[in-house]
């Protein structure tokens, strides 16, 4: 019985070597569909709690030194791949250049 079991636990171990040698890609399941799934983008922020608050239009507004900065993103998915996005990102702002002349005057 000892050599039977020896066998047996045998071609089972050489059986488990085998199937473990098969890719896992050949089991994965394809997308049955060739339609694209538009996945819709939703714009929004995160208040001062950390609660996410949907809607806006995907900019924001600051005012850093004085000065304000626009900040704007805009994601539009990829038409033929899944989960592709064309992503830009703006940054506005503007700076304010002051002159100061002193006297002159003229020499002849």
């Amino acid at each position: 019985m000892n050599k039977t079991f020896k066998k047996i636990m045998s071609i089972l171990l050489c059986c488990i070597m085998v199937l473990g040698m098969i890719p896992q890609s050949a089991f994965a399941v394809e997308n049955q569909s060739d339609d694209v799934v538009v996945t819709t983008v939703v714009n929004g922020y995160y208040d001062e709690n950390g609660k996410w608050i949907q809607g806006g239009d995907g900019s924001a507004t600051y005012e850093i030194n004085d000065t304000p900065v626009t900040l704007s993103k805009i994601a539009v998915p990829v038409k033929g791949a899944e989960n592709t996005y064309d992503i830009t990102l703006q940054v506005r702002t503007s700076t304010s250049v002051t002159t100061k002349t002193g006297s002159g005057a003229v020499v002849l």
